[in-house]
């Protein structure tokens, strides 16, 4: 069978490598199909992180979770549009507390989507701590599950959110004290809290897949910090 390049536009050019072409998008659009070739295309999509946790009494905030990362082939058979669809890191807004304490709630980071073919899952929101004044009304959040998931708010033992397989890892845990658990990345799971004045990390990026141009890390979680309103980032 000869060999038949591919003809496609839509995005930014992102230059050649060998025998890559690459394109990518940092904003929602359509890839054109002008002429399908012969061999597979090769995509990396990373979805928005979530938002990092927070209160506003002592408690401490887990770390976002990266949103999913992706890679992989994909080979149309027709030309035509395909929508691509870019997932913004998940927002933050004010809350309150089971016990009446204010404080900030994470979100989940949005999908990332290449349609019809393969969806990034957006990062999992962290959990918030919360604190008031008597020791009886401690309470703390746990982490959501998404592309990696969110870290455990601090105050009391609570899980990290669940990561989506082939995209990510677990928000980190929250043990024995009131450090938080960090958020999971597509490289690594997510450093709990521990007992010795630390917040977790946020898990480790990835350089995986052959679309990925650059080589640069893609894809980690955020760290967990105390008294800190983060929003996630793709």
């Amino acid at each position: 069978t000869a060999f038949t390049p591919w003809q496609i536009s839509g995005g930014s050019d992102g230059g050649t490598s060998g025998n890559y072409k690459f394109r990518y998008f940092n904003s929602s659009a359509n890839l054109s199909i002008d002429q399908v070739g012969t061999e597979a295309l090769d995509y990396l999509v990373v979805a928005g992180g979530g938002s990092g946790g927070y209160s506003k009494h002592n408690g401490d905030g887990g770390g976002g979770g990266a949103g999913g990362y992706a890679t992989g082939t994909f080979q149309p058979t027709s030309t035509g549009n395909i929508a691509i669809t870019i997932g913004a890191g998940g927002a933050t807004g004010q809350g309150t507390g089971p016990y009446g304490q204010p404080y900030i709630l994470s979100n989940d980071g949005n999908n990332s989507v290449i349609n019809g073919y393969i969806t990034a899952t957006g990062g999992g929101g962290a959990g918030a701590g919360t604190l008031e004044t008597s020791e009886d009304t401690k309470t703390g959040y746990a982490g959501r599950p998404g592309g990696s998931g969110g870290g455990a708010g601090g105050n009391v033992s609570n899980a990290g959110g669940e990561g989506t397989a082939n995209q990510g890892n677990d928000g980190g845990t929250q043990q024995s004290s009131s450090f938080p658990g960090g958020g999971g990345g597509k490289g690594g799971a997510a450093a709990q809290g521990t007992s010795t004045m630390r917040s977790g990390d946020g898990g480790v990026g990835s350089t995986t897949g052959n679309a990925n141009h650059d080589g640069a890390y893609r894809g980690g979680g955020g760290g967990a910090g105390t008294g800190a309103r983060n929003s996630g980032y793709n």
